[in-house]
């Protein structure tokens, strides 16, 4: 996944997926070892993330052209 630039989300979230599927096989005895002994998970931190204050998005607004407005608006409702 890696090679074809997959993010680190997607790569998560499909590790999960496989992670449910393996292991519930295991627990069932269709799979006689567990299979993610000693498998590191991929590592995924998501960005910090700053919420504007409803003054920013006014001071934004004010020198924004018409359709970034438009977008601002729908974004910030």
């Amino acid at each position: 996944m890696e090679e074809r630039s997959t993010g680190l989300a997607t790569q998560r979230n499909a590790f999960d997926t496989l992670q449910k599927v393996l292991l519930d096989a295991h627990r069932r005895g269709s799979i006689a070892d567990d299979p993610f002994h000693g498998v590191v998970p991929p590592g995924y931190v998501p960005d910090q993330i700053t919420i504007l204050t409803k003054e920013e998005i006014h001071a934004l607004e004010a020198v924004a052209s018409d359709g970034l407005r438009v977008l601002i608006d729908l974004m910030s409702r």
